[in-house]
């Protein structure tokens, strides 16, 4: 079996996959080597993938996955099933890599955009070729209340609240919900709409922390994968194993 680690940009992630069949998904503010101890003692794990945006792992963890499994790290060193047109492929986020060979290794022969709508709003899109085209990044929904009340003198720190928010807010609470929210949709939206133009065709999933609440305010369905990141490395750590 196969163990993928995921280290975000809040917490670790951790998937043990049977082929392309997940079989179990944990989540760690922090990843300990109990913690993996524990995984093994559950799961018959060969082979290990660590992929992080969030840091460097610990090396104990490293050297014990590496006593233990054969283990692989997400680097520019790895084989893809897709090819990158990006200018600067140093600088892509790893996650944004292996959402979209998710999403690909889903669709056969589609395109793709995948919207992560977590820390940060993450638009990646893939032609029907398997090349990678590139996308945009901008603040996620929590980074947006944290922003306006950190560079304001007077607006106060708010969490989402799906009861709260109209489109004219009457009050200044009001008015921060609905210029979140609702300008986070607004952006969803037009993302999707000006791909599509061209792409009549395009697969749109959606992932992340905000997904579920985001899927059913947009203008058209879309597929809501929480782990399409985990999938994708799944499938390049079984490219690179072969």
């Amino acid at each position: 079996m196969n163990l993928i680690i995921d280290r975000g940009n809040t917490l670790y992630k951790t998937a043990v996959f049977d082929g392309s069949d997940l079989k179990a998904v944990e989540a760690f503010k922090e990843l300990s080597v109990s913690d993996l101890e524990k995984i093994f003692s559950k799961q018959r794990i060969s082979k290990t993938i660590l992929c992080s945006v969030g840091g460097k792992f610990e090396e104990e963890l490293i050297q014990y996955l590496k006593a233990n499994t054969d283990c692989y790290s997400m680097d520019d060193d790895l084989t893809l099933p897709m090819s990158l047109s990006y200018k600067t492929p140093d600088t892509l986020g790893k996650d944004r890599i292996a959402s979209v060979v998710g999403a690909l290794s889903c669709t056969k022969g589609r395109s793709v955009i995948v919207i992560d709508a977590g820390s940060c709003l993450c638009v990646d899109y893939a032609d029907g070729n398997s090349v990678y085209q590139g996308g945009s990044i901008s603040p996620g929904i929590g980074m947006k209340y944290k922003a306006l009340h950190t560079f304001t003198a007077n607006l106060p720190l708010l969490d989402l609240d799906e009861t709260k928010f109209g489109f004219c807010g009457s009050r200044t609470d009001e008015c921060i919900h609905s210029g979140v929210i609702n300008g986070t949709l607004f952006e969803i939206n037009g993302f999707i709409e000006k791909y599509t133009e061209n792409d009549k065709t395009v697969a749109v999933f959606l992932t992340g922390g905000y997904a579920d609440f985001i899927a059913g305010r947009l203008n058209r369905e879309v597929i809501v994968d929480k782990h399409i990141v985990l999938k994708g490395l799944n499938v390049i750590l079984d490219i690179n194993a072969k």
